[in-house]
């Protein structure tokens, strides 16, 4: 995850609700902030791309699992 958000040069915040966003059970991430600065940080989400195999490295790594 470390090495996606360092790659697409974004907040840690918006790569984390990309990855919610490109679940393949149509995940909808509520955001619960008040906070201007923290919200602008979200909408990046929409401009963060995950391949397939980035999507599923991600998925396999929380789980303690390696693809290769």
């Amino acid at each position: 995850l470390f090495r996606l958000i360092i790659l697409q040069s974004a907040p840690r915040v918006a790569v984390v609700l990309s990855w919610l966003l490109h679940h393949p059970a149509g995940v909808v991430p509520i955001v619960s902030t008040s906070r201007v600065a923290r919200i602008r940080q979200c909408a990046e989400a929409t401009e963060v791309g995950f391949s397939r195999q980035q999507w599923y490295e991600v998925l396999a790594a929380s789980r303690g699992q390696s693809l290769f």
